[in-house]
């Protein structure tokens, strides 16, 4: 357990392969684990709640994973991917009542890409399901968001390559939102899929 720390439960910097497991974070200023300028960290199975800004934060952090986590009552984000997080993973999880659920906020010449955020259930997250900005060429797909104000919103230029698709957006006031119509964002598989519908 950590908890009621000044900064963060966990922060690792410069470091690769950092491995959180089944662990609860709790009431930190900070966020729970912080992965800044690393690779190939693993966070999985764990618990966050009440953390003062993300449950989550990887910054200019590569090829990690976060995996079937419990994130709650986050004061910023659930998971956040700063400058440059590129090819990492993120499945699997539920986050709730977060002021956003999974943002992505790139910079100029720091986008983030190449992301997979699959497969994770957003509730009662109050802005922003999943929030892209400066994020090009990443992969939103079966994702369960409901109970926000908007379920994705893509912000501003340089939002471009992303595939959003067979994502259940209910119940948000916006389910999608693009700001720019000059960005180049796929709303459908990459691939032929099946449809089930009722059975058959």
């Amino acid at each position: 357990v950590a908890s009621s720390n000044q900064y963060y439960g966990v922060c690792s910097i410069g470091c690769a392969g950092t491995t959180v497991l089944d662990s609860v974070f709790a009431n930190n200023a900070g966020d729970g684990v912080y992965l800044e300028n690393g690779a190939g960290h693993l966070v999985q199975d764990c618990t966050f709640t009440s953390n003062g800004y993300s449950g989550v934060l990887l910054d200019s952090t590569v090829t990690s994973r976060v995996a079937n986590n419990t994130i709650q009552w986050s004061s910023a984000h659930g998971v956040s991917l700063w400058d440059a997080s590129n090819d990492n993973e993120i499945v699997g999880n539920t986050i709730s009542n977060s002021n956003n659920g999974i943002y992505l906020r790139g910079d100029s010449g720091l986008e983030c890409t190449g992301n997979l955020v699959d497969n994770n259930t957003l509730t009662g997250n109050g802005n922003y399901g999943l929030f892209l900005f400066f994020a090009n060429g990443n992969t939103f797909s079966y994702n369960k968001v409901t109970g926000s104000y908007y379920g994705a919103y893509i912000a501003g230029v340089n939002v471009d390559g992303n595939w959003l698709y067979l994502n259940n957006f209910t119940n948000n006031n916006v389910n999608a939102y693009n700001s720019w119509a000059g960005n180049s964002n796929y709303w459908n598989t990459s691939a032929p899929t099946t449809y089930w519908y009722m059975g058959s």
